[in-house]
């Protein structure tokens, strides 16, 4: 099956779409043997991810709206964004640069909008594929391994799950005190002052159990757990493979018109083990705002829950 097909886009979408992301990327100069002098249309690993993208990745919605752009900028009925009847993909490269230039400072919002979400898609899957590039920048290509842990201390928590269905499918059930959902900055920070709270009163066990078979507190991460290697030897992997597994997408979650693009952590430890600055402390002017926010909105009645972000426990988490 070929990758117009896998992508979801007909034919002339598809090769409008490799037409233009050879004129976002280009080329280097082919006379001085530079590693990346190759267009994106030239490059399978590209090509399959960009498919893989519009098939499972991308909202539907900026699917169906990059498929009507694509369909609406070529050919006869581009002929008023372009100046041309002609195919993209039968112009030269720097004759679609030269067009996709135009359509950034165009008028038209909707245009400006698809140009530039496509310009954002090319570029960060440019980024992994392009053959070379990693060389270029001087990237080790060593990415965080699978961690090889047992899992010895969840064994426990299983030996206590009863067997049920979910959907019509075998699942497990278990029985927790408190589950938390995620295993990011703020379900971490959660999790340490529920912990600290409980064993400060005395025996949080006793507290969080209503019977023998009831676990204590059990935090749950859709993704893969990876961490650095014990003994400190050189990681293994690329940088390609580690935006499968780290983030969300691949790197590729979009707004629906795909104007926006975010990097979201999917990972153990969530955006924070792969985003610095979840460790910078919200500072004291911000968090004094949101205060003043929170008052307005309960009446000013005093309610502690509104001195939250000034007080030591929201101290405290950030911290944690």
């Amino acid at each position: 099956m070929s990758l117009h097909v896998e992508s979801g886009l007909s034919e002339h979408q598809w090769k409008t779409l490799l037409a233009i992301s050879d004129a976002f990327v280009g080329t280097s100069n082919p006379t001085n043997g530079d590693a990346l002098d190759i267009n994106p249309s030239e490059c399978q690993r590209f090509m399959v991810l960009m498919a893989d993208t519009f098939s499972s990745r991308l909202p539907p919605q900026a699917v169906k709206e990059t498929k009507l752009f694509l369909g609406i900028i070529s050919g006869y009925m581009g002929y008023s964004f372009n100046g041309t009847s002609t195919y993209l993909y039968d112009l030269s490269r720097e004759e679609v640069e030269g067009i996709v230039l135009g359509w950034m400072q165009s008028r038209l919002r909707p245009i400006r909008l698809g140009a530039k979400g496509l310009g954002t898609i090319v570029r960060s899957l440019w980024a992994r594929t392009c053959p070379g590039f990693l060389d270029a920048i001087g990237y080790p290509e060593h990415a965080v391994p699978q961690s090889k842990h047992t899992d010895a201390q969840f064994d426990d928590v299983l030996a206590q799950a009863t067997s049920s269905t979910f959907d019509g499918r075998p699942a497990l059930e278990l029985a927790v005190g408190v589950l938390v959902v995620g295993s990011g900055s703020g379900a971490s920070a959660f999790t340490g002052s529920l912990v600290r709270n409980l064993t400060a009163n005395g025996d949080w066990k006793a507290v969080m159990r209503d019977t023998s078979t009831i676990s204590d507190i059990l935090v749950v991460e859709k993704s893969s757990i990876r961490s650095p290697h014990p003994a400190g030897t050189p990681l293994t992997g690329s940088e390609d493979e580690a935006f499968d597994s780290m983030l969300e997408g691949g790197g590729v979650v979009t707004t629906d018109e795909s104007a926006v693009t975010i990097l979201a952590g999917s990972t153990w430890g969530g955006g924070s083990r792969i985003n610095w600055s979840a460790c910078l402390q919200t500072d004291r002017f911000v968090r004094d705002e949101w205060t003043k926010h929170v008052m307005k909105d309960l009446g000013k009645t005093g309610d502690p829950h509104g001195r939250m972000f000034l007080g030591k426990e929201w101290q405290d988490c950030m911290e944690t």
